[in-house]
């Protein structure tokens, strides 16, 4: 039986739109609490849950979606191409 920590009840988990759902390698975010965003893994949603003040997380988030960080082609450098 798996168990859900305290801190991730209600949580509402959601996946990237970048993930491959087929390939089984994604990350879930929670971001329903006010003051944190919740990230586990997929393959493991009872595992370890890695938790991230919301400002950190939207600095993160914003720092990723800067051109210098994206290929000509608009993907991030560690995309799968095929």
């Amino acid at each position: 039986m798996t168990r859900t920590p305290a801190v991730a009840h209600g949580a509402a988990w959601r996946r990237s739109t970048h993930s491959d759902p087929g390939r089984g390698e994604c990350v879930e975010a929670s971001d329903r609490f006010a003051d944190r965003v919740l990230i586990r893994d997929s393959k493991n949603p009872g595992r370890a849950i890695l938790i991230f003040p919301l400002a950190c997380w939207r600095a993160f988030t914003a720092a990723l979606s800067r051109p210098e960080h994206l290929r000509d082609d608009g993907e991030f450098p560690w995309a799968d191409d095929g």
